[in-house]
């Protein structure tokens, strides 16, 4: 019997981990998938269509929804478009 060609050339069994690499809080808190995540967390929806097709954007917008859990709702993600410093602390347990 032929063994099927695996999902990705990178990944040698179905159970090994993808490769990784490191990332700050700032990357991933501006990532507008992060701002989705706390959006549609703040707003009490549930996840949106194609949500589990994303790939690494998955990560930021999981992240959001996490955050938007810890964050008070009076805590704004950004002010003028910058990220709050106030955010960034709440954002520190997330990676």
């Amino acid at each position: 019997m032929k063994r099927a060609k695996p999902l990705h050339q990178y990944r040698l069994r179905d159970c090994d981990q993808i490769p990784t690499g490191r990332v700050t809080l700032p990357e991933v808190m501006n990532d507008p998938k992060f701002a989705l995540g706390v959006a549609d967390a703040r707003a009490g929806r549930g996840y949106p269509a194609g949500y589990d097709s994303w790939a690494d954007d998955l990560w930021a917008y999981e992240r959001g929804r996490q955050w938007a859990q810890i964050a008070p709702r009076s805590v704004p993600l950004k002010i003028h478009r910058k990220l709050n410093p106030q955010a960034l602390r709440y954002g520190a347990d997330l990676l």
